[in-house]
C-alpha cells in the first residue's frame, strides 16, 4: 500500500503542472501532423505536404529544426527532395544537382529519349521546361483526381 506522503510527493507544484500543460500541448501538435502523415489518400500526402507540415511544426517550436529541416541529417538524397516538392509546387526551375538527382524520373529516360527537358538554373539562367515535363503530368494527374 502506498502512503499518503508518497501520494502527496507525487503531485506536481503549480509551475510543474504548468509546464506539464504545455508539453502536453506540444505533443498533441505533434499527434496531430503525424495522423495526417499516416493519410492513406496520396493527393493529400506527398512529399511537398510533408515538407509544409514540418516547416509549421518548425516554426512553432524551433528546437524541432533539427530534426526536421529540409537539410538535416536524416534527409538522404537533398536535391532529390527538393527537386520534388519544386516540382510539386509546379516552380519550372531546377539546379543541375536537383536535375541530375531527378534525371531518372524523366519522361523517356528509360528509353533513351532526351528530347523533354527538365529545367535547370545555371549561373543564374533559367532553362525553360517543356510542357509535357514529367511534372506537368504529375499536376495534371493531381488536379484530375480532385
Amino acid at each position: 500500500m502506498v502512503s499518503p506522503d508518497t501520494t502527496l510527493a507525487m503531485i506536481p507544484e503549480r509551475a510543474e503542472s504548468r509546464k506539464i500543460e504545455k508539453l502536453v500541448a506540444i505533443l498533441d501538435k505533434c499527434a496531430k501532423c503525424s495522423r495526417f502523415l499516416q493519410n492513406e489518400d496520396p493527393i493529400k500526402v506527398n512529399m511537398l505536404t510533408v515538407r509544409l507540415a514540418f516547416d509549421d511544426l518548425i516554426e512553432q517550436y524551433d528546437a524541432m529544426k533539427h530534426h526536421l529541416s529540409a537539410d538535416s541529417r536524416i534527409v538522404h538524397s537533398p536535391d532529390f527532395k527538393k527537386g520534388v516538392i519544386k516540382i510539386l509546387k509546379g516552380q519550372n526551375k531546377l539546379t543541375k544537382q536537383e536535375q541530375s538527382a531527378l534525371a531518372a524520373f524523366k519522361i523517356g529516360a528509360n528509353s533513351g529519349d532526351d528530347s523533354v527537358p527538365v529545367a535547370a538554373e545555371e549561373d543564374g539562367e533559367t532553362i525553360e521546361e517543356s510542357d509535357d515535363t514529367c511534372s506537368n503530368k504529375i499536376l495534371k494527374m493531381a488536379e484530375e483526381s480532385k
